[in-house]
């Protein structure tokens, strides 16, 4: 039997490749929708948190922030999360959950790290071979969202 940090590893290997296949609900490819979880991600950029990289997937999202002091990852998770999925469901005229309850975090050691987190996070639909280069995916950070690089500093 494998200890269990190799077999959450291993889950979650399994995981991403099912999200890069595209398998499971996958409405966030829809643009109206894409475009409303973007906006949302940057709504509280300078004020909760510092945003500094996103990519929107068809059926997953991967974001990078730093928090501010006094505001708690779970706490902007949740408030993504609930104002996102009430208006999805409000578009696509359903009700219900929308997004898994727990989602996958860590924290970046270092610059390098963080740096290697943001190339992971923009490669992502090129490594879906949903189009060539990261700036070409419409619904993520790569080319069009610029951070102070102080901000990349570990503080």
């Amino acid at each position: 039997m494998l200890p269990p940090d190799e077999r959450t590893l291993r889950r979650q290997r399994r995981l991403a490749a099912l999200e890069d296949a595209g398998i499971g609900s996958c409405v966030l490819r829809q643009p109206e929708i894409a475009r409303l979880l973007q906006t949302a991600l940057q709504f509280f950029h300078g004020q909760r948190y510092c945003l500094l990289c996103w990519v929107i997937m068809p059926n997953h999202v991967h974001v990078a922030i730093r928090t501010f002091p006094d505001w708690h990852l779970d706490d902007i998770l949740f408030s993504w999360k609930s104002y996102t999925a009430n208006e999805i469901n409000k578009i696509l005229g359903r009700q219900g959950e929308l997004w898994h309850h727990e989602g996958f975090d860590r924290w970046i050691r270092d610059r390098e790290h963080l740096l290697k987190v943001i190339d992971y996070t923009h490669n992502n639909p090129v490594k879906a071979k949903f189009c060539e280069r990261p700036e070409d995916w419409p619904w993520s950070s790569a080319g069009r969202w610029k951070i102070e690089d102080k901000l990349l500093q570990q503080e």
